[in-house]
């Protein structure tokens, strides 16, 4: 064939065309049939794997100690995270503790559980992890409050409550001495009555009254971490999981209706959304663009018959070609599905190419079988050409260690075949049963105008074209690489926004590094190493869940307890009727509006706080007599001023129960993050810095592993990631470029000929380059295959001007006006329009890929039809052939 291809002859069989002629209802039916077939197994077989850690090589070091880390640590590694946001610290955490709790005992769908900073062990001993001078603190803090916790402990009810507020308003000084704190008891009363009178579910957080809020007390979320069994036999192995725990979460009435969110995050909670943001936009956004396709093929062919004739061969090699991806790989990632979009922008060419001089053929003169085997027969040695270079761009991805581009380069390159076969079948199948009408050729009227153009500025457009291509160059080591696995994501969904608002909490906690010890004593002198770099914010192992001062600690906990009451509970409604408290309510309004009128207190912060209360007190007293639910009311609003505080009095005698903690006391969950059932001990290092910055991440990870060289876990990952994909493209295009460079050598018959080729395409690379640095779009896991597909697109334009100038040897017609241009302009608009409408897919990375292809793709125009044809003008090599 190579012979053939060189001496430019007819590289097919010479009946093969003849024999699709004569028997086209056969090979039709056969090709339907077949792909029918492919149809009903893609569809029973269809998989995408969303996991962005398994578009890498299994082979590197790096991925070698991550899997040893994700087998010795496997809590870790597949989780789900369910953070819990409420209105007050104390309803965060009783939420926390009955959703975990009702999860445990769905065993078929969770293997484990864990709440960080919960549990029975830490209810118990959560003091004990505090120093001994926070606790003294502490003790100081429940000393000043003790007495009204006391009192209200007495009478624990609304009308107690009341009755304690109006002692406090008269003397204030006896109870609670501070005045902000006053203020701050006020306001949350005040908060309780208006929310409880708008019909909203509230609960009072006692506990910024009570503690210092410069402690490290409780926040207003806490977190679940899930590691659940997941189903590989379904395209979305965690949807069972994340389905129950919203079905759980809901029938326990944990929901914003109650002031309570659920929202959930993690690994396999952002691949469970991606999956679904890639499956819903990736349909939407092929049938858009097979729409739009169309219609550009409509302006380009000038039949409707041959657009039909067009896209079904399209389908038919799209849907040939899926079907070898799923029989030979198994399974799509986030990468390879890619090639659906980017098999209509290259498949479409062929036809394109196909059609054009069909037609130009028919306007000729020439009966719709001469054309067809004339049309087929002057484009099939390019089209040959073309499918074995663009072959070779994809292949050379193949070897690569990253996978994503490795799996794609296999598909994408076996798809050009596909492709071609397609194109010698069907496709004259078709046009021969259903034959377009005669019409006449459209000539590319915008190349007759910008051919004049090149007649005299030729030598200038190439000049400046070289010049900006050296300049591209010269900002080619600017180019960045973003690896973090987050910012390719869809932006949108819950699980992304989530893990965005954790990281903007503390940029520096969500993403550590892991190091593995051999023993304990190991693990200790590498955390003794590792919290002296400056990158190290700190580091956990172990050990540091056994305190220290643990008999000092005690000691100052006994002190607590002598003045802690015993925990109260609300007393029962019918002990104390509505009467009761409206008798209470209506007392506390009187003194409050007492004190306003006074002139004892000069505090104007505090008189504000006080007239507030005043005012939503007689509020809430017109409601009780509008409404006539004086019962409900008054229920509402107990559960909203008590319930928190019956919660954290509870809480605080738990933690009067602490105990000497020995590592054989440890929970066996928080233990198995930081020692393995093998006895490998974990050493979690955590960043001074946000590692968000790629700077701040390689800085982190280059000290950590001065240290320890087999570091491992996120920080890791994403680092190495980035450096063995860039690596693998530079690797892969440049041995894309050799190989193909010699394998045009042995078809033409001279270099030159080889760099006319290659000339647009280096120039289009070099622009697409200088334009991500100048608009700030960096590469990542999805937009990085503009390489091979820039090769594979901008080598099919180039073969088809070069085929058809050396054709038109002899002959006064300009390259621009031919149908091979026209077919160029054309496969290019499609491939702009397939490849932009990805540009408006909410995946972040899919988005990306769009808007650089858009860009590389108006690059290779420019190269192809403006930058070559003026080199041409100047060089022809075929002219100077022909003259000797």
């Amino acid at each position: 064939m190579f012979r053939y291809l060189r001496n430019d002859r007819f590289c097919l069989p010479s009946w093969w065309i003849p024999g699709v002629l004569k028997h086209s209802f056969i090979v039709l039916a056969a090709a339907i049939c077949l792909t029918c077939a492919i149809t009903f197994f893609i569809v029973d077989h269809f998989k995408i794997n969303t996991d962005l850690t398994q578009m890498i090589s299994n082979d590197l070091h790096f991925r070698k100690i991550a899997r040893i880390f994700h087998d010795a640590f496997p809590a870790l590694h597949n989780n789900i995270v369910v953070v819990i946001e409420a209105e007050t610290p104390e309803q965060a955490v009783q939420a926390r503790d009955l959703l975990a709790l009702n999860l445990r005992g769905d065993r078929n769908i969770f293997k484990s559980v864990y709440t960080p900073g919960g549990g029975p062990f830490f209810h118990k001993n959560g003091l004990m992890y505090m120093s001994p001078e926070k606790i003294e603190d502490l003790t100081d803090r429940l000393s000043e409050i003790q007495p009204f916790i006391a009192t209200l402990s007495q009478d624990f009810s609304l009308s107690g409550l009341f009755s304690l507020i109006e002692k406090v308003v008269g003397e204030h000084d006896e109870l609670i001495k501070d005045h902000q704190r006053l203020v701050v008891l006020f306001d949350g009363l005040s908060d309780t009555f208006e929310k409880v009178m708008l019909g909203t579910n509230h609960r009072m957080s006692w506990q910024k009254l009570m503690l210092d809020q410069e402690t490290n007390t409780l926040p207003g979320y806490q977190f679940i971490i899930i590691e659940p069994f997941l189903d590989y036999r379904t395209a979305q192995p965690a949807q069972k999981a994340v389905k129950r725990i919203r079905s759980v979460a809901n029938e326990l009435h944990i929901n914003e209706e109650n002031s309570i969110t659920i929202n959930i995050t993690g690994r396999l909670a952002i691949n469970h959304d991606d999956l679904l943001s890639v499956r819903k936009d990736i349909g939407i956004a092929g049938m858009v663009s097979l729409i739009f396709v169309g219609l550009i093929l409509y302006i380009g062919l000038g039949s409707v018959r041959l657009v039909f004739v067009s896209l079904f061969t399209l389908v038919t090699g799209l849907i040939w070609t899926l079907g070898f991806a799923i029989l030979f790989i198994g399974s799509l990632n986030l990468m390879s599905i890619t090639f659906i979009v980017l098999f209509i922008g290259l498949g479409i060419d062929y036809s394109i190419q196909i059609g054009l001089h069909y037609k130009e053929l028919r306007s000729s003169g020439l009966t719709n079988t001469e054309a067809i085997l004339k049309g087929i027969g002057s484009v099939s040695n390019a089209l040959i050409l073309c499918s074995i270079t663009t072959a070779i761009g994809f292949y050379a991805f193949v070897p690569t260690a990253y996978v994503g581009a490795s799996e794609l380069g296999l598909i994408a390159g076996t798809g050009m075949f596909l492709n071609l076969l397609a194109n010698i079948t069907v496709l004259p199948a078709l046009i021969n049963l259903i034959p377009p009408q005669k019409s006449n050729y459209l000539a590319l009227h915008l190349g007759r105008h910008v051919s004049k153009f090149l007649e005299g500025y030729a030598m200038p457009i190439v000049v400046v074209a070289i010049a900006f291509g050296m300049a591209a160059a010269a900002i080619m080591p600017k180019i960045t690489f973003d690896a973090n696995p987050l910012n390719l994501s869809d932006q949108t969904t819950d699980s992304v926004v989530t893990a965005r608002g954790l990281i903007e909490t503390d940029k520096r906690t969500l993403w550590t590094i892991s190091v593995m010890a051999s023993d304990i004593q190991e693990a200790a002198d590498l955390a003794k190493q590792l919290r002296k770099l400056n990158e190290v914010e700190r580091v956990v192992t172990f050990d540091d869940f056994v305190p220290e001062n643990q008999s000092e600690k005690l000691d100052l906990i006994n002190d607590i307890a002598l003045i802690l009451p015993p925990a109260p509970k609300l007393k029962q409604c019918d002990s104390y009727t509505p009467e009761k408290n409206k008798k209470a309510l209506e007392s506390l309004y009187r003194v409050l509006v007492e004190k306003i009128n006074s002139d004892v207190i000069e505090d104007k912060i505090y008189i504000s706080a006080i007239t507030r209360l005043a005012e939503n007190i007689q509020n809430f007293n017109r409601l009780l007599k509008d409404s006539g639910k004086e019962k409900e009311l008054f229920k509402d609003l107990e559960t909203g001023l008590l319930s928190n505080l019956e919660f954290l009095l509870e809480n605080f005698n738990n933690l009067m129960q602490a105990e000497t903690i020995k590592p054989s006391n440890l929970p066996k969950d928080l233990v198995s993050r930081y020692v393995s059932d093998e006895g490998l001990y974990r050493v979690q290092v955590f960043p001074r810095n946000d590692i968000n910055d790629r700077q701040n991440l390689k800085k982190f990870v280059t000290e950590v592993r001065t240290i320890a060289p087999d570091a491992t876990d996120k920080p890791v990952t994403i680092l190495e990631s980035g450096s063995t994909i860039s690596s693998a493209f530079r690797t892969a295009t440049l041995l894309a470029f050799v190989l193909i460079a010699f394998f045009l050598r042995i078809i033409f018959k001279r270099w030159v000929e080889v760099i006319l080729v290659m000339f647009p395409v280096l120039l289009g690379l070099l622009y697409t380059m200088a334009a991500t640095v100048l608009f700030n779009i960096p590469f990542n896991f999805a937009n990085i295959i503009v390489i091979p597909l820039l090769l594979g697109i901008g080598l099919d334009f180039s073969i088809h001007i070069i085929n058809r100038t050396r054709d038109n040897l002899g002959l006064n017609v300009n390259i621009l006006e031919t149908s091979t241009s026209r077919a160029v302009l054309f496969s290019a608009l499609t491939t702009i329009i397939s490849f932009g409408i990805l540009s408006f897919m909410h995946h972040a990375g899919t988005a990306s890929m769009g808007k650089l292809l858009t860009t590389c793709i108006s690059f290779m125009i420019i190269s192809t039809l403006v930058v070559l044809p003026a080199f041409l003008k100047i060089y022809n090599p075929y002219k100077q052939k022909d003259l000797s």
